[in-house]
C-alpha cells in the first residue's frame, strides 16, 4: 500500500471512529490534503506578493539613484561635458578635441 492509500485508509478509519462515537472529532482542516487554500491563506499570499513587489520597486529605484549619482560623479571627474580638454564622451571616457577646434582655439 502506497502513501496515498495509507492516508485515505487513516482518514476512513478516523471518520468511521468519529461516526460511531468512539473518537472525538478532530479539529483540523483537510484542505491541505487536497491542496485547497483558505481565504485567509489567499489573502496572506496576496499581501506578501504586494510587499515583495514594493520591495523590488524600492530596490530598483535605489540602484537607479546610485547609478545616476555615480555617473554624475564620473562626469565631474572627467571635467564635465565641456571640460578644459574638450567634450567628454561618457561611453568610453575619451575626450573629443574637435569641440575646441570648432571654437577656433589652437590645440
Amino acid at each position: 500500500m502506497d502513501d496515498f492509500e495509507k492516508r485515505w485508509a487513516r482518514l476512513r478509519d478516523q471518520l468511521g471512529a468519529e461516526a460511531r462515537g468512539e473518537a472525538q472529532p478532530r479539529l483540523c482542516s483537510q484542505r491541505t490534503l487536497f491542496g485547497i487554500k483558505s481565504s485567509v491563506e489567499a489573502a496572506i499570499d496576496q499581501v506578501a506578493a504586494e510587499q515583495e513587489e514594493r520591495a523590488q520597486r524600492k530596490l530598483e529605484a535605489e540602484r537607479q539613484r546610485r547609478r545616476e549619482a555615480a555617473g554624475a560623479r564620473g562626469a565631474e571627474a572627467r571635467g564635465g561635458a565641456d571640460g578644459p580638454a574638450g567634450t567628454a564622451n561618457a561611453a568610453d571616457g575619451t575626450v573629443d578635441a574637435s569641440a575646441d577646434a570648432a571654437d577656433g582655439e589652437d590645440l
